[in-house]
């Protein structure tokens, strides 16, 4: 993927803590299609954002970074308490296999466990 983000989610706006192919640093939390993670707490998927109507007036799809495509997993507290998402981004659809998410899955748990030794 071109763009790999992890992101924390404040009450009005998501920060890109670290991104891989991506200058935004952060953005309103309702344009964030990472917010879907956060406020479900389960992974998203969109193979194709121009085809998803919850999408057609976002500036993140329409403008650069140009999102067509968007897989996420919520980084969890141990209390399963959503902080943010760690995702990857394509300006093309795609789709995501089973065993790609759940690798994706085991990225969020390190980030949590780097963040747990942190504190």
């Amino acid at each position: 993927m071109p763009i790999s983000i992890i992101t924390f989610a404040e009450e009005n706006r998501v920060w890109f803590k670290s991104a891989q192919g991506l200058e935004i640093k952060e953005v309103p939390i309702e344009v964030c299609i990472c917010n879907y993670v956060v406020s479900s707490c389960q992974s998203f998927v969109v193979t194709d954002t121009l085809k998803d109507s919850r999408f057609i007036n976002n500036p993140l799809v329409y403008n650069p970074p140009n999102i067509r495509f968007y897989a996420g997993v919520p980084l969890l507290t141990p209390n399963n308490i959503a902080i943010g998402a760690i995702g990857v981004v394509d300006q093309i659809p795609r789709e995501i296999t089973n065993n790609q998410l759940s690798s994706l899955w085991g990225l969020g748990e390190e980030v949590m466990n780097f963040l747990d030794k942190m504190v």
